[in-house]
């Protein structure tokens, strides 16, 4: 990893880091050839911000140097980071501001949780709600028709499923990343299509004291793609 100078845009002092004191930016994984591009691209590209806790400075460690680093992934395993994988490289973040980029060169998992049972048949390439593929469906529906339904049951029926409804894609992957555990499954749907006046099972409005409710008084409605 290297940190960017002063001039170009850095930090104007180098962080100090260890296991006790470490450095927490988020990085943000994107194409060698868009490292040093603005993050306006990351809504583009479908990507997250992700936060990330710096532990281990280099040996040699200078403006403009490379150098190895060690880093942990600090909210897995409730997010997995399903892109940094080894030959990702990524940009290190301080707000909207880039003061570092890097590759990854080598990724450690932790033991699996006890709760995990490998007759489950886990596989690396299983239906990840958080692969890239998925995540841009998600966020294009929210884009482009509205909110979406979102039901999240818990791995081996832990508890009841719990249903909720999203318009804003950031408050989807924040709500993935602390609340969902490996193995949980989360479904969605689109909830125009799904939540529509012709199909509805029964309406009102909330009545006042005494017991009346408008009859003519016109409504917010969702809009319609």
């Amino acid at each position: 990893m290297t940190f960017l100078p002063p001039e170009e845009g850095g930090r104007k002092t180098l962080p100090a880091f260890s296991e006790k004191t470490p450095y927490m930016p988020h990085i943000f994984v994107q194409a060698r050839e868009t490292l040093n591009s603005g993050s306006k691209d990351a809504r583009a590209a479908n990507v997250v911000f992700q936060a990330v806790a710096f532990v281990k400075e280099p040996p040699t460690f200078a403006f403009g140097l490379p150098g190895i680093v060690e880093i942990v992934l600090t909210s897995y395993p409730r997010w997995p980071y399903p892109d940094v994988q080894p030959g990702a490289t990524f940009t290190v973040r301080e707000g909207k501001r880039v003061v570092a980029s890097g590759l990854v060169i080598a990724r450690e998992y932790p033991k699996p949780m006890a709760t995990i049972d490998e007759t489950d048949g886990w596989a690396i390439q299983g239906r990840s709600i958080v692969s890239p593929e998925r995540l841009a469906t998600i966020r294009q529906m929210l884009d482009e028709k509205g909110p979406i339904i979102v039901e999240h049951r818990f791995y081996r029926g832990s508890r009841s499923p719990k249903r909720l409804v999203f318009d804003d894609f950031g408050q989807f992957v924040e709500y993935i990343s602390s609340q969902a555990y490996p193995g949980d499954a989360v479904w969605v749907w689109d909830f125009a299509e799904l939540c529509r006046d012709d199909n509805r099972i029964v309406n009102g409005k909330y009545p006042d004291g005494m017991g009346r409710t408008p009859e003519g008084a016109p409504h917010a409605a969702r809009p319609l793609s």
